[in-house]
């Protein structure tokens, strides 16, 4: 199984402005979504990745994502969708261990890090991961999550 990093930044490397992302692009989301979804398998699925606050910035109509195993990195292990429509692990070391077990080991191609700035950092600091896929947005705009 596979651990690719997905992640679009502006020119000084920001990746979110206020818990979401501070540009529109139709373009730059139906590439998230073909990358993060399609499978060579068709019998797999992939899984995302992602941060709590990540997570809850998607508009609720989109989540969870569909099409893709969610998993949602938080301390509060009390949260919860209440309808099972994504998991929740406390870390990216717990998650990547649910996503060895067998059953999952088996239904699952690609894991993606989908953020936010922590959740790369550990994905990076970790070196479990195979590519890198960043998506520079050139608009100058001022953020407040930096990739470390």
């Amino acid at each position: 199984m596979l651990m690719n990093i997905i992640v679009a930044t502006c020119e000084n490397f920001g990746i979110g402005l206020d818990n979401r992302l501070p540009w529109h692009l139709p373009n730059e989301f139906k590439y998230y979504q073909k990358m993060t979804t399609e499978c060579r398998n068709p019998a797999k699925q992939n899984a995302v990745i992602m941060g709590r606050k990540t997570y809850e910035s998607i508009p609720a109509k989109f989540r969870p994502l569909k099409r893709r195993l969610n998993i949602v990195l938080s301390r509060d292990m009390q949260f919860d969708s209440g309808k099972n429509e994504f998991f929740v692990a406390r870390s990216l070391e717990n998650a990547l261990q649910f996503l060895r077990s067998p059953s999952m080991e088996s239904a699952i191609e690609t894991v993606w890090i989908c953020g936010g700035s922590s959740v790369y950092k550990e994905a990076l600091d970790c070196g479990k991961w195979n590519r890198l896929y960043i998506t520079r947005i050139r608009n100058g705009i001022k953020d407040e999550g930096k990739c470390q």
